[in-house]
């Protein structure tokens, strides 16, 4: 005898196909790697609002939200484009300055 799927079961694969389909529209609305689209999106405050079902947002359309997501929490894609940190150098080499003298970092 199958087991029939209970309401929460049915939620939750909604959450994730709405996810997937919002992360992949951020990714090609903002011309983000599948990659740094979820990390934006698992970052954002938005994410913990779906997850949570806070105020039936998890109701509202995957392109709403995503567009959404972009013009509220724009600090987000601040470093999305880039491959470096905040800070600028997580990519650079490092300065002699922080070697010892047998230049060994």
């Amino acid at each position: 005898m199958t087991r029939r799927p209970e309401r929460h079961d049915i939620e939750v694969v909604y959450r994730r196909e709405l996810e997937t389909d919002l992360i992949e529209y951020l990714a090609k609305i903002k011309g983000l790697s599948l990659r740094k689209a979820t990390d934006v999106y698992y970052k954002s405050k938005l994410s913990e609002m779906i997850q949570t079902g806070q105020y039936g947002i998890d109701n509202l359309d995957f392109k709403y939200l995503a567009e959404d997501l972009v013009e509220n929490e724009p600090e987000l894609f601040d470093n999305a484009a880039s491959p470096s940190s905040k800070n600028g150098t997580e990519n650079s080499p490092k300065s002699s300055s922080t070697q010892d003298n047998n230049g060994i970092e």
